[in-house]
């Protein structure tokens, strides 16, 4: 059994290797399974845990796996991180591209290559919970493993706030799992 991580030094892979085996030990003690926060990209598969984050939430709730629609959430108050029993806290994302603005609560267009992003929320809802939200002016982006774009994960929504979908497609913007930043 292998797992993918980016061309780095011994030195940097030895350290990567260590929070690994750190965040497996938290998570073997933990009772939520990771849901209250874990390094995403430091999973040995992180596509097999978004799938069981997806049946574990649709199986507490009595819905089918197509009705479970995931939603991405970044920005969140203390309380929403307390009551998300259809969330899963995530840690150590980048984004190229773009960057998160706390103090406007949104992402815009940056000069930046790259910029560390807050703890995000993979949160699953019932697709009619979705259909009610407006569903205008989302683009999808692309959630990668690391930076060389090989290993794509999932995509996820978020809003465009006015600027035209060719923009974020140009620049290219992404989110990454995992990163030697």
């Amino acid at each position: 059994m292998t797992y993918i991580v980016q061309d780095i030094t011994a030195t940097s892979w030895i350290i990567d290797f260590v929070k690994r085996v750190e965040q497996l030990k938290r998570l073997s003690d933990a009772k939520d399974f990771g849901q209250s926060g874990l390094w995403y990209g430091g999973l040995l598969f992180p596509e097999a845990y978004l799938t069981a984050m997806r049946q574990a939430v649709a199986q507490n709730n009595n819905w089918s796996l197509e009705d479970v629609v995931l939603q991405f959430q970044i920005g969140m108050t203390e309380e929403q991180l307390e009551n998300n029993p259809q969330g899963f806290i995530l840690t150590g994302f980048t984004m190229q591209g773009a960057e998160y603005d706390k103090d406007q609560d949104r992402f815009k267009m940056t000069e930046k290559i790259s910029t560390q992003l807050p703890p995000v929320n993979f949160k699953w809802v019932h697709v009619d919970e979705v259909k009610k939200e407006a569903q205008n002016e989302l683009i999808e982006i692309p959630v990668y493993l690391h930076k060389f774009r090989a290993n794509l994960l999932t995509q996820v929504k978020i809003p465009t706030y006015g600027v035209p979908d060719y923009t974020w497609y140009q620049r290219g913007t992404a989110f990454f799992a995992w990163s030697n930043e």
